[in-house]
């Protein structure tokens, strides 16, 4: 059996006549399950990019794969670090750690606003400008 480590990672998501997106261009811990959502959000946003772009540009113009890299460069790197940080918090040892991490998934249960964010941010609405 083989395998490979978890880690967090985020490649450059474009190159010489070249766009990355889902897997390919990021790798994140599986506990919060957004890799899927991510990669497709990725999907979008590049096919908006594509579909709105100056005649005279081909798909792979450096000028559009630049705006598809700074357009998923936010929701990205956010998500890359709240997956790392909930890995940490997860897999914290101390009974201080736990119960602080037991507290305040306790409130976040019991908040719908919070929640609601949560829900909201983790399907990523996409703004097409």
């Amino acid at each position: 059996v083989h395998g490979f480590p978890l880690t967090l990672n985020q490649s450059p998501i474009i190159g010489d006549c070249l766009a990355l997106a889902g897997d390919a261009a990021h790798r994140l811990h599986p506990l919060a399950g957004q890799g899927l959502n991510l990669g497709l959000r990725d999907v979008a946003v590049l096919l908006n990019i594509i579909g709105k772009r100056e005649s005279f540009r081909k798909p792979s113009d450096a000028v559009l794969l630049r705006r598809y890299e700074r357009q998923r460069q936010g929701d990205t790197s956010a998500l890359l670090w709240v997956t790392d940080k909930l890995k940490k918090l997860f897999s914290a040892s101390s009974n201080t750690e736990r119960q602080l991490r037991n507290w305040g998934l306790g409130l976040v249960n019991k908040s719908h606003f919070i929640k609601q964010r949560l829900i909201e941010r983790a399907l990523g609405d996409i703004d097409f400008e």
